[in-house]
Order: structure tokens, then sequence, then C-alpha cells
């Protein structure tokens, strides 16, 4: 009965993600894009109540990173929760029955950068550069997300972001940045809204960079890990 509506909104999000990946790469962001499937099965827990288009690690990080990221993921974890969107920071866009959201965060699941996040967190000289760096990404219109709250930007505060950034390693649900457009809001039926989607995805970047693990980011050590183990193989 749904499949084909799905199968609609799939092909829109495909169509958007070439450009929206192009204007990610240039601005000197490396990931690569992946759509979520329109089909109910074990890979998203046999319902589809929103589809993604995000923008995530490209293989070959994803590669290196992957056995560390494996270990610290039970059978049972990946099996409960085997999306894709969820192990990595992404930038994305998702569609449900609310409306779009286009958004920078981190699931629960994503315990490699949530680990990173909160040691960063916890360093009095770091979390003034994290504070900092993730500041640069806000928008009057952005709304930060929390495992309990969705907050508008002008409310949320240094202690705010700290305070969450320290607990990302315990809480449930998403830390994100996001910008929202309800289901009856015209924008979303006008020629200009890949446009204006392009804008929010490039100031989501700083925001991308600050949440996300990278060598020159790393305050778990795990650079040293992956290197001994390719050692080793």
């Amino acid at each position: 009965l749904h499949n084909l509506p799905r199968m609609r909104v799939k092909q829109k999000l495909e169509s958007l993600s070439s450009a929206l990946l192009e204007t990610l790469i240039e601005a000197g962001v490396e990931v690569e894009s992946e759509v979520s499937s329109e089909r109910p099965s074990i890979w998203n827990q046999n319902k589809v109540d929103s589809q993604w288009l995000f923008f995530a690690r490209n293989a070959n990080a994803k590669k290196e990173l992957q056995s560390t990221i494996d270990r610290n993921r039970t059978l049972a974890d990946n099996i409960d929760d085997p999306a894709h969107h969820h192990r990595h920071t992404v930038i994305a866009v998702k569609v449900d029955s609310t409306g779009v959201t286009a958004l920078c965060g981190l699931h629960q699941s994503a315990w490699l950068d949530r680990q990173n996040l909160k040691a960063r967190a916890v360093n009095e000289h770091e979390s003034h550069h994290l504070i900092s760096g993730f500041r640069q990404s806000f928008r009057d219109d952005f709304e930060f997300v929390t495992h309990d709250a969705v907050i508008a930007l002008p409310e949320v505060d240094e202690d705010r972001l700290l305070s969450t950034f320290m607990a990302a390693g315990d809480t449930p649900g998403w830390i994100a940045l996001q910008r929202r457009w309800l289901v009856d809001d015209a924008c979303l039926t006008s020629e200009a809204f890949a446009e204006e989607l392009s804008e929010v995805c490039l100031a989501l970047i700083p925001a991308y960079r600050e949440l996300t693990w990278r060598r020159d980011n790393d305050h778990l050590s795990v650079a040293k890990a992956v290197a001994e183990e390719k050692a080793q193989r």
C-alpha cells in the first residue's frame, strides 16, 4: 500500500543527493551519501516511519574504523539497531509525517563520536574550542536537540551545550542541530527549496567537524589503536 509513495520520496532524496554531496565536498568535508530503504525489512525493524538522505564518513574512513566501532557494539546491538546513519555523525535530510528536517547530529549508537565528544567536553581547555566551533553553525531558525528536548537556539547557552556534551556517552536518542520545515510549509514545493537546503547544509559544517572523531581530533587514542591493528594484519 505504501511502498510506491515511499519510493517517490526516495527518488526525490536521491535527486538532491549529488548536488548536496558536491556542495559538502567542495567545502572540504570528506563524506559520502546514502539513502535509507523505503521498504520495511530487518534493517529498519520492519517499519519505515522516516526516510533519510545522509552524509557520513567516506568508505575508507569507515573501513579503517569499523573494527573499533564494532568492538564496542554487541551482536544484539547490531540486530536491534543496524541503521547506518546511527553509527556515525551525519549531516542529513529526514522526511517523515511532520515534514522535512535538515540536521547535523549523532545518534546514541554513534559510539566512537559520542565518546570522543564527551572526552573533549570534560577537558577544560578543549571544551572552549568545542563550544566555540559548534556555535559557528548557529542560525536563528535552528534548534538544538537533546535526548529529552528540542530547544530554539536563542534559549541555548554554553552551559546547556557543555552539559549535553559531557553526558554524550550516556544519554539516549539524538544530539543534533536542526532546521525543520513543517509539512504545510510552501517552501517544500518551491523550486528554491534545494538551494535553501544546500545553504543549511553548509551552515551545519562547523558542527559536523566538532562532533566527528578525526585523527586531528582524537581524544581517545583511537588512531594509535587503529595503526597497531593495521600493523598486526
